[in-house]
């Protein structure tokens, strides 16, 4: 292992030299510096674990892959200006075909999840990509070796795929307004460590999870207005029975009888009190 003892000198960079006479070297922490490239890292064979977060990369994301060497099991980036989107091809995610956690959080990167992000890394246990600009769906696919995944602080939308769900143990999706849908209370995360999954109030925060995706009411007919806003809501509304306003809530505005029949399609949205 090799470690900066004073993680504030600020230390521009490593010469290749330096670096390549460390034949035995497989953990290198250069975090909380001033490194603006990576390359000198490229002929370092046997390194197995680099900590390069809180520095001042800033080069698009897909380049700073290109210069990282092979073999690779932990790698840390999170903090450095990092912009651009993430390549969509396998061959540019092979540098990390040994890595189990990876961290690209708290930079600039746009664009959307490509799916070889969560298939072409079949060791990846942990990807964390919270507090970028990356927007779009998510894709249904992932590894099972996955069992978190960090994407909170987003613009991401639609919902959380079933996958998602029967692989992992934890999400962390906070903070993404267009995410939608129905949840796993016991694997969306408020909060992580490395040892467990934290489930919180605050882990739908900034969120739509639990309310319907745009869409998925397409069909019904009879109601004129439909509003849903932060619903935690009681089971079944049948024929006869009212929605409780006294939350304030939701609006149901129907014409003739399809009150009834709107509510029947949204079972979550039901409390047991009867109607007049």
């Amino acid at each position: 292992m090799m470690a900066l003892p004073d993680r504030n000198a600020g230390l521009r960079e490593i010469s290749a030299d330096v670096l390549n006479n460390l034949t035995s070297l497989k953990m290198l922490d250069i975090s909380y510096n001033q490194f603006s490239s990576l390359d000198s890292l490229q002929q370092t064979k046997n390194l197995r674990i680099v900590d390069a977060s809180h520095n001042m990369l800033a080069v698009p994301v897909d380049q700073l892959m290109a210069s990282l060497p092979p073999g690779l099991e932990i790698f840390l980036a999170a903090d450095n200006g990092l912009f651009g989107t993430l390549p969509a091809s396998e061959e540019a995610w092979k540098v990390f075909e040994n890595v189990t956690y990876l961290d690209f959080g708290y930079n600039s990167i746009s664009g959307a999840l490509p799916k070889e992000l969560f298939l072409t890394m079949p060791k990846l246990e942990g990807v964390e990509m919270k507090n970028n600009s990356i927007s779009g769906t998510l894709p249904s696919g992932i590894s099972e070796s996955l069992s978190w995944i960090g994407i909170s602080g987003n613009n991401l939308s639609g919902s959380i795929p079933a996958a998602w769900w029967k692989t992992t143990q934890c999400v962390e999706a906070y903070g993404n307004p267009g995410l939608c849908g129905e949840f796993e209370h016991g694997q969306l995360m408020g909060g992580y460590d490395v040892l467990r999954c934290w489930p919180s109030p605050e882990a739908v925060a900034g969120t739509a999870l639990g309310e319907p995706c745009p869409g998925e009411l397409d069909g019904h007919t009879g109601a004129s207005t439909l509003n849903v806003s932060q619903d935690i809501l009681n089971p079944s509304l049948l024929p006869g029975q009212s929605l409780d306003r006294s939350r304030d809530n939701i609006t149901l505005n129907t014409q003739a009888d399809g009150n009834a029949a709107v509510a029947n399609t949204l079972p979550e949205m039901a409390t047991n009190e009867v109607g007049d």
